[in-house]
């Protein structure tokens, strides 16, 4: 279980680190961000409920867009 965490969070800062080397994402504590994105991923299921206010997609659809629009350049 550790180590397949930890291959999630070594994938997860490398893409991190990549996208802050080419511009795409704005310069952040690539551990903190890290830590935080998984956080929010992992908690995600309690923000759905079928039949609820938003179709699972539309969930998707606004956990991507925080995701990608929080982390680009200003």
């Amino acid at each position: 279980m550790i180590a397949s965490r930890d291959r999630w969070e070594d994938g997860l800062r490398s893409v991190l680190r990549r996208g802050i080397e080419l511009g795409e994402f704005r310069p952040v504590d690539v551990r903190i961000t890290g830590i935080a994105l998984t956080s929010m991923l992992n908690w995600a299921y309690v923000s759905y409920s079928p039949g609820g206010e938003l179709p699972v997609e539309q969930l998707a659809d606004q956990y991507v867009d925080l995701l990608v629009a929080g982390l680009r350049p200003r």
